[in-house]
């Protein structure tokens, strides 16, 4: 026996041990062979990577394409596999992402195929939630591990960009999405209200004359879901993963006492993926209602970031935005 066909029976008895369905064993091994090159160790090595790394077209392949496994058991084989588990500050770790099992995308190619994953994974969603809302915790907070490549990206990004090219992080992502054509939505249309939180005495202090609001831009995947991302005035991207630290051996700290107040301030302003289309009764019991602190499914530390942190007030909110209009328009 060859040792790449050795090499081969044993990365497919682990696949087996990781969890992954025969469907998908059979797609890895078609994949190989689909060009007789069982004999190359470089490609078998490549595609048990691809394997890996989340979004991949093999990943997606493997994880969507079975048409006999249902929703739900394609959206538990997904979670096994990443090793999702609630801690005990309600946070849901991906341990087999924190052992570097499973990875998600980095770079400007691979974030690209991402998005045809992130489309896939929300058609699972809006399947299993056609006529209700949304109850499982793993499903919620999956909305939030979504984001984390594409933040990554725009923080990457902006500190690889040469010669002052771009004045902000967010008009180079605008560059980055109108190039790859992955936008579908215009930028600035969308109600950033409940990315715009401040303390109590802020609230109380705020003048509605001069105040810059946190802007949050959308864009459109194919299956209607929308994706947040959120700047403040600079153009500095605002999120949790911006602050959220990792344990030694790669999990995150989730303890909401670890968490300074400014830190808080970005985790309680986060973005998210949403898993419908912007408004209307679906985004409400997918993507709004979920969220809300009463139904027990954010993690700890938001949950402390929210309430340290209201949303700016629907009046206050209103008057700043017509103030902003008014101004760009003079």
């Amino acid at each position: 026996m060859s040792s790449t066909r050795q090499q081969l029976e044993m990365q497919v008895q682990t696949l087996r041990e990781e969890g992954w369905s025969e469907f998908a064993i059979s797609e890895y091994m078609q994949h190989i062979e689909a060009e007789s090159i069982l004999e190359n160790v470089t490609i078998i090595e490549d595609s048990w990577e691809a394997a890996h790394r989340i979004g991949s077209k093999l990943f997606n392949h493997m994880l969507f394409d079975d048409a006999e496994l249902a929703t739900d058991a394609k959206l538990n084989m997904f979670y096994r596999l990443l090793g999702a588990r609630i801690d005990q500050f309600n946070f849901m770790q991906l341990y087999r992402v924190a052992d570097k099992t499973f990875r998600f995308p980095a770079g400007e190619a691979e974030l690209i195929v991402y998005f045809q994953f992130v489309d896939q994974f929300v058609q699972l969603i809006q399947e299993k939630y056609a006529t209700r809302g949304l109850y499982d915790i793993w499903d919620h907070q999956m909305r939030y591990w979504l984001s984390l490549p594409i933040i990554d990206f725009i923080f990457i990004d902006e500190q690889t960009q040469q010669n002052g090219r771009f004045s902000s992080e967010r008009k180079q992502f605008e560059k980055w999405l109108e190039k790859t054509r992955i936008i579908h939505y215009p930028f600035g249309k969308s109600n950033p209200r409940l990315h715009n939180r401040y303390s109590k005495g802020e609230l109380e202090t705020i003048d509605v004359k001069t105040k810059d609001l946190n802007i949050k831009d959308q864009f459109i995947g194919d299956e209607g879901y929308h994706v947040e991302v959120v700047f403040n005035k600079d153009g500095k991207a605002i999120s949790q993963w911006n602050v959220l630290r990792e344990t030694v051996d790669g999990k995150i700290v989730s303890n909401p006492a670890e968490y300074s107040t400014p830190e808080l301030l970005q985790i309680a302003n986060t973005e998210s993926v949403n898993y419908a289309e912007i408004g209307g009764a679906d985004h409400n019991r997918l993507d709004v209602k979920p969220a809300n602190l009463m139904f027990g499914m954010e993690s700890l530390v938001r949950r402390r970031a929210k309430r340290a942190f209201k949303a700016i007030p629907i009046d206050q909110f209103n008057t700043i935005t017509r103030n902003k209009w008014a101004k760009n328009k003079a």
